[in-house]
């Protein structure tokens, strides 16, 4: 049958009571799997805390008007699934309900959405496992070509390749540096000769010792990083980043994002204890505390009780577009897909939620981005997206 928005609203309804039926959970399925963006819809009514937040954007919805006119306008819900609820809920899901009704109805009804596209969008794939590894004596290696087991670098020094990742070994012979760069498009993960892991985004660098000698443990990086350090009290980890930025830990988890593009580099802390300093100031983050510095200002403000998870999601292979603006956006799919985000005229002021696979091919992300409010083309190159209001 065809499905209006109130319809499919009303299945999400009857999902969140575990009421569907069979032929209605083929009916919602399908309508899922016929594009990203619903499936970010569906899956943002399953989170409480998605909906409360959703409703305090949108509180200026009354919640008994709306429940009345959502339920007017849907088929009953069975009464038994209703009492599941608890009564001080029902207000705001049926005002989330009525949201969500509102813009399907926007969605759908909306026939001009496929005229912002030039061509048949071709498959421009996501960003693969791929660096190349710097020697010190300038030798280059693309780490994409080197196959499973053991290299020999350079004076001595000997690492390993194993499903797609470097690990280097400790060893007692003399100490050189090597940097690992990963370009637009790119990725990489490796193991540092201490045992400290490394996650790279796309058009980030490290530059490690290939062995840890003295009192500290010492990297520098560019980009975005995330690390899982070894514990050594007795030999600090620090972190160099641009502009005198440098982070101190002696075991911990946390990522590190620092674009030279983003005008807010952020430090997030998941695990442990961390010290952030910048300018002879020291600032220490507990789990769960994000330290922001602004490179215009160069002032740290420290914000707690963040959701971690949306400033890893790029190591656990989503984007995460919760609060993004944009640009910020478009920043993430130009690293990821290496391609060229220009715009034209005013930036388009969008609220954006959810998150998807950063397995996706470009034309999905930009079907998704679309199907939002946003209006995009894809050059005959397929090099550039223009943006405009």
């Amino acid at each position: 049958m065809e499905h209006v928005p109130d319809y499919i609203a009303h299945l999400i309804w009857l999902d969140l009571q575990d009421e569907l039926t069979s032929e209605q959970r083929q009916e919602l399925d399908k309508w899922i799997d016929q594009s990203p963006y619903h499936s970010i819809i569906a899956e943002r009514t399953k989170n409480q805390a998605n909906l409360f937040k959703d409703l305090a954007i949108y509180q200026k919805f009354n919640a008994e008007i709306a429940w009345e006119k959502f339920d007017s306008h849907t088929v009953s819900a069975p009464k038994a699934a209703i009492k599941k609820l608890n009564p001080q809920l029902i207000g705001w899901v049926a005002a989330c309900l009525l949201l969500l009704s509102t813009c399907l109805t926007i969605y759908l009804n909306n026939t001009q959405v496929t005229k912002y596209v030039e061509n048949p969008i071709t498959k421009i794939t996501p960003a693969t496992k791929g660096a190349l590894l710097t020697l010190s004596d300038g030798k280059k290696i693309l780490l994409d070509t080197v196959k499973d087991g053991l290299i020999k670098l350079e004076n001595g020094t000997v690492a390993e390749v194993a499903n797609g990742q470097l690990f280097y070994r400790q060893s007692d012979n003399l100490n050189v540096t090597n940097t690992i760069t990963t370009n637009s498009g790119r990725h990489y993960q490796m193991t540092l000769a201490d045992g400290t892991k490394v996650w790279l985004n796309a058009n980030s660098s490290i530059s490690f010792p290939s062995a840890f000698q003295g009192n500290t443990r010492n990297v520098m990086i560019q980009g975005e990083v995330y690390f899982e350090v070894m514990k050594n009290k007795n030999k600090p980890f620090i972190v160099a980043a641009p502009n005198g930025l440098k982070i101190e830990v002696t075991g911990t988890k946390f990522n590190l994002n620092t674009y030279a593009n983003e005008n807010t580099w952020k430090t997030t802390l998941i695990e442990g204890h961390v010290n952030v300093h910048l300018d002879g100031r020291s600032l220490a983050l507990i789990p769960g505390a994000q330290a922001r510095v602004d490179r215009t200002k160069r002032n740290v403000t420290i914000i707690r009780n963040i959701d971690p998870e949306q400033a890893i999601a790029w190591k656990n292979g989503l984007f995460n577009f919760e609060g993004a603006t944009l640009p910020e956006i478009m920043r993430q799919i130009e690293r990821w897909y290496a391609i060229k985000v220009d715009y034209k005229g005013p930036v388009q002021k969008i609220d954006f939620f959810g998150e998807i696979s950063r397995n996706e091919s470009l034309d999905d992300i930009i079907r998704a981005l679309q199907e939002s409010g946003v209006k995009l083309k894809l050059n005959r190159e397929r090099r550039l997206i223009t943006v405009e209001q």
